[in-house]
């Protein structure tokens, strides 16, 4: 693994910080956890914040080009994506949308007056 050198301020805060881990996932968390954790979501809010900013039009047309030097990473991630979606629009419209009599589970289908 490989090592990183921080200041002595830094690893304070950051050991310091163990205890408010702890308490929300209520499980011990060792430096190298929280140092990690800290990276991971450092790293994120800086993406975040710059594609924030970005044009549309400059973000499809950099998608294009990853997807060139890329191909099966990034046809594989959308496809996963677009899978998603469409599983998460079918759930939220079968909670939405029941319309019609529903018999209790377990009894038979109302056929009405004969």
């Amino acid at each position: 693994m490989p090592q990183v050198l921080i200041g002595d301020a830094t690893f304070r805060r950051v050991n310091a910080f163990a205890p408010v881990l702890e308490a929300v996932t209520g499980e011990a968390a060792t430096v190298e956890d929280l140092l990690e954790l800290v990276l991971h979501l450092g790293l994120s809010r800086l993406l975040s914040d710059v594609l924030e900013g970005a044009d549309a039009h400059v973000l499809k047309q950099s998608l294009e080009q990853l997807a060139v030097e890329h191909p099966a990473e990034v046809y594989g991630f959308i496809a996963q994506r677009i899978r998603g979606g469409e599983e998460a629009e079918r759930e939220r419209l079968r909670r939405e949308f029941k319309v019609g009599f529903q018999p209790p589970p377990g009894e038979g289908s109302f056929e009405g007056p004969a």
